[in-house]
């Protein structure tokens, strides 16, 4: 749970550095 929390947060650090 606390893996996938981590893991949408970092995509959406992704997108938004794009």
């Amino acid at each position: 749970m606390s893996f996938n929390k981590k893991n949408k947060r970092k995509e959406a650090a992704l997108l938004h550095k794009c």
